[in-house]
């Protein structure tokens, strides 16, 4: 099968997710994936090229090299106001090309903008059209004065969707808000592996990391939006010693980077605070197994309310408890799973554990203990082996049908 994918972000720097696993998964099983994105952090890498030319990667790896998959980032001018609207230009010129010369089976898409335009092309080339859909997509507008035309674009996208793929329970209620046919929607979750440590590899990584054998681990990996709720704990825990006994580790890179590193560095408690930035997918196993406990306490927003990041899969499939914001989508997957411990917020993470353990005889065996809660649950879930197959399927059954339908 010939897949066309289209992406408002860019599919070559920024973290592994799940749809990088899903195509390179299939373009290694044999079928030919191209990929449109957008250099989405341009702005970060300096004033020049002014002009940005087209872009274009043979075999880009995320996960499994070799698996062929081809992404072509179109050109743009890398100007405010000018570098979205030159690139999404540019990019209706490449998807006229693809149409015409890589002849998709079906388009898949994971943007707004780029979405539309492919939507529209689809129909007069007569290709279907599938959506994958993790986020409430207009809440990520930005300037966000652009929230509600995204939101009229993103409802016209996915109801015209001959497939729409859903990743979490909570965002089948929102595509009923946004009015998507029922008998068009296809739920299908990430793939869980559940996964040994290795413990004298987590031994070395803690003591590589400074963490003592006493102190309690928390790891947050993956990126670092402003909402992510990490400025708000670190600044609790460099500015008082009220939990001296905690150690946060956080890996990725994103929005908040330089302000985690600065407070790291200047702090009195900075060394409670450990900002790794960006690592390789590899070595994220082995760092989840050096920690005690995963964290998303993610501040309230739109933009979270209904998902469940695949960062909370890694932790679980590891056997490491969670602190997590009480939002609709997490409570709906997994609010009856003992490993979870859920706070209102990121400004009530650190206290919420530490009330949690104080009492306890060994901290951190205890915190064990609930992790593993979190095997049972992994036994309940498809591995990726199967979320792929179904994946593949739902995209067949896309192209299978008319797009007049």
């Amino acid at each position: 099968m010939r897949i066309l994918a289209v992406q408002e972000s860019d599919w070559i720097d920024r973290n592994p997710i799940l749809h990088h696993r899903m195509l390179e998964s299939l373009a290694l099983a044999g079928d030919s994936v191209l990929v449109l994105d957008y250099d989405l952090l341009w702005h970060r890498k300096g004033r020049r090229p002014l002009i940005q030319g087209r872009r274009e990667i043979n075999d880009s790896t995320k996960f499994f090299a070799g698996s062929g998959v081809k992404v072509v980032r179109p050109a743009m001018i890398r100007i405010p106001g000018l570098a979205r609207p030159t690139w999404l230009l540019m990019t209706t010129i490449e998807l006229i090309r693809a149409f015409r010369r890589f002849g998709p089976e079906v388009v898949v898409a994971y943007g707004l903008s780029n979405a539309l335009v492919a939507r529209v092309l689809a129909a007069l080339f007569r290709v279907p059209f599938v959506f994958h859909i993790f986020d409430a997509l207009h809440t990520l507008a930005e300037p966000a004065i652009l929230a509600p035309v995204a939101r009229l674009v993103e409802g016209a996208v996915l109801r015209s969707s001959r497939v729409v793929i859903v990743v979490h329970r909570g965002m089948q209620d929102y595509l009923q808000q946004m009015r998507v046919r029922p008998d068009r929607i296809r739920f299908i979750m990430n793939g869980f592996e559940v996964r040994e440590p290795d413990e004298g590899r987590v031994a070395r990584l803690r003591r590589e990391l400074g963490i003592a054998d006493d102190e309690v681990m928390i790891l947050f990996i993956g990126w670092l939006y402003s909402h992510s709720g990490l400025l708000e704990m670190a600044r609790v825990l460099v500015n008082t010693n009220r939990y001296a006994g905690y150690r946060l580790v956080i890996a990725g890179d994103g929005d908040v980077l330089a302000e985690l590193r600065a407070m790291a560095h200047r702090s009195p408690g900075g060394s409670r605070l450990v900002v790794l930035g960006k690592r390789p997918v590899g070595e994220m196993p082995d760092l989840i197994a050096a920690a005690d406990v995963g964290l998303f306490a993610a501040s309230p927003s739109l933009t979270m309310r209904n998902v469940v990041p695949a960062k909370v899969d890694e932790y679980l499939e590891v056997g490491r408890p969670i602190v997590a914001t009480r939002l609709p989508g997490m409570l709906a997957e997994l609010g009856a799973l003992q490993s979870m411990i859920w706070v209102d917020g990121p400004q009530d993470a650190l206290g919420t554990l530490d009330a949690l353990l104080r009492g306890q005889t060994d901290r951190r065996a205890f915190l064990r203990h609930l992790g593993t809660f979190a095997r049972d649950y992994g036994k309940q879930r498809e591995t990726w082996a199967q979320v792929t197959a179904r994946f593949r399927a739902a995209l067949t059954e896309g192209a299978a049908h008319s797009v007049t339908e």
